[in-house]
């Protein structure tokens, strides 16, 4: 107990997360485990992997933040993804429309939640559980009446934006960082930006401060919804095909990600360089234990079991702020 104790105030007066401290720890196992895992080839397939979650997450933050919640993400890539897919399979070459229209159209989606949550004040976990089932049906209708599921690899500049690499980092991670940059900066760093942890914080406050906490609302899950879009661009470009609820659980991963990089599921906590550390956490696993062997299946249980550690973690965490 003694050390235990020693430890967390050292961690502490450094302010260094144990997390950190488990994930180098687990790294290094794995390492000597099977030399593979550190090499500069797994770890850029490794950043390529997580960059769409990366991408969603930065969004979902914003959502967070305010104090709200968004479960519809996943099913709104599916459908987003296979909208972009129309524009460049074989015989169709409109690669602008297959970036432009799903971001806009992930903002439109993104709006609806916003309006549900911020102006009509529905739960946001039941508005966006709500929209997760139309989405869902929308998207299975558009993937049965596709009469093709993959995109043309003629389309050179679409296939580049997802497998190709500049000086060696792939250009969805490029993406993913650019996309992090931006969020971080407009969260610390605008006025915008204060606003939103206020309204997480204490909405009642933020409201007599002379903030519209509707406006907020409705603008953060438009910023979610604009990421899932280009989140889905990135996806699509990547595998260069879709298939059916290709984004099932991708809200619960990025979910997860965001809790564990610090993001209060109360609100008006975190930030954006927290969640992207809870993603790639989530990349490190799920990574380690394909090149392991692991049942795929068991990730899930094993993300379950942190997601409860993590929220239950923060909980007792700011219980013992109180006392």
């Amino acid at each position: 107990m003694i050390i235990l104790k020693k430890t967390n105030g050292l961690l502490s007066k450094y302010h260094i997360k144990g997390i950190y401290v488990l994930i180098v720890a687990y790294v290094i196992f794995v390492s000597f485990v099977n030399s593979s895992f550190m090499t500069w080839g797994n770890w850029m397939n490794l950043l390529r992997q997580v960059s769409v979650y990366g991408i969603m997450a930065c969004g979902i933050t914003f959502v967070m933040i305010a104090g709200r919640t968004e479960l519809s993400a996943g099913m709104m890539i599916s459908l987003l993804c296979e909208i972009c897919c129309l524009f460049v399979v074989d015989g169709v070459d409109n690669q602008f429309l297959a970036v432009m229209i799903p971001i806009i159209l992930g903002a439109a989606l993104g709006l609806i939640n916003g309006v549900l949550v911020g102006v009509v004040r529905l739960n946001s976990f039941v508005a966006t559980m709500g929209t997760m089932s139309v989405f869902m049906g929308i998207g299975l209708y558009v993937y049965n009446n596709s009469r093709q599921l993959y995109a043309s690899q003629a389309n050179r500049f679409f296939w580049h934006m997802g497998n190709s690499s500049v000086l060696g980092v792939p250009i969805p991670v490029i993406i993913c960082a650019v996309t992090a940059i931006i969020a971080a900066l407009v969260l610390k760093k605008t006025v915008f930006g204060q606003q939103v942890y206020a309204v997480g914080g204490n909405i009642v406050n933020a409201r007599f401060s002379g903030i519209n906490p509707t406006r907020i609302l409705v603008i953060v899950y438009v910023i979610s919804g604009t990421l899932t879009g280009l989140a889905s661009v990135v996806m699509t470009a990547r595998v260069m095909g879709i298939s059916s609820k290709m984004g099932a659980g991708f809200e619960f991963i990025c979910l997860t990600a965001i809790v564990l990089g610090g993001v209060s599921v109360k609100g008006g906590k975190g930030n954006i360089s927290g969640s992207l550390v809870g993603v790639l956490i989530l990349g490190i696993l799920a990574n380690s234990f394909t090149i392991m062997g692991v049942n795929p299946y068991m990730q899930y249980v094993i993300q379950g079991l942190i997601l409860a550690a993590a929220v239950a973690v923060q909980m007792f965490g700011e219980k013992g702020g109180k006392t």
